[in-house]
């Protein structure tokens, strides 16, 4: 997440966040920009809190 705040947060877009869930290990991140009709998920590992996945899709 941090990387999406850092990055986005430069030019004033705010990210919601969709959802917040724990399963099979890790933490999924699900976001969303209106303003720029983006939206993506993050996946970290629960232990370690690594990035294990990140996907984004613009409509």
């Amino acid at each position: 997440m941090q990387h999406l705040i850092e990055d986005r947060n430069k030019v004033e877009i705010k990210i919601k966040l969709k959802s917040v869930s724990n399963s099979r290990g890790k933490y999924i991140v699900e976001w969303e920009i209106d303003k720029n009709c983006e939206f993506g998920a993050v996946q970290v590992d629960d232990q370690s809190g690594e990035l294990l996945e990140a996907e984004e899709t613009n409509c």
